[in-house]
């Protein structure tokens, strides 16, 4: 890691995350499992969890006129999908923000199918390029998001302090507030 000195200098630190991922490995469950939403996966920003059991899971979609089956036999896509949803923020493609409908999140699974380990449509060991330029977007309004916050914090410090100790061009003190009125008027108004 970068020195005190080096980060005073403007060089960028790196930090390390490090993100538990439970693999719940069930030999002959009593039932079939799935997480809460019937996924394979649970993801939070501090850990994600993964099934892997032998059994298969009808879920309430259906292809064909027959109901859609799900297995959890490799759980490698779904510790890619908590990966990609605990680090990079990235929810499944089924999912999305509705503001029309008073700010809910709605699930349109037609959009769940493909390249994806998000299931139950898409159990891909791989991430798409998609998912890739949605992860870093993500990382670009979240630090456009802190710098914004950082840069409005350290712009309210610097009008308390302006109000405090410093005058107007005329001398007045600033500690009531930032005079009324453009500089002319007051001028020539006295």
């Amino acid at each position: 890691p970068p020195s005190a000195g080096e980060r005073r200098r403007g060089k960028a630190s790196v930090t390390t995350r490090v993100l538990p991922i439970y693999v719940l490995s069930l030999m002959q469950p009593t039932a079939p499992l799935m997480f809460e939403g019937g996924g394979s996966y649970a993801a939070s920003k501090h850990a994600a969890a993964a099934l892997q059991h032998g059994d298969s899971v009808l879920l309430q979609y259906s292809v064909s006129g027959s109901q859609l089956q799900m297995t959890c036999n490799d759980p490698t896509p779904s510790i890619l999908a908590g990966l990609a949803t605990s680090l990079a923020g990235v929810p499944p493609p089924s999912v999305r923000y509705s503001p029309e409908h008073g700010g809910e999140v709605q699930e349109e699974v037609v959009w769940a199918n493909g390249w994806t380990p998000y299931g139950p449509m898409g159990q891909s060991v791989f991430i798409s390029q998609v998912t890739v330029d949605h992860a870093a977007r993500n990382a670009v309004v979240s630090r456009l998001n802190v710098a914004m916050e950082r840069g409005g914090r350290a712009l309210g410090l610097m009008d308390e302090f302006s109000q405090t100790y410093l005058f107007d061009a005329l001398g007045q003190s600033l500690e009531s507030g930032p005079p009324k009125g453009a500089i002319l008027d007051r001028v020539y108004r006295g």
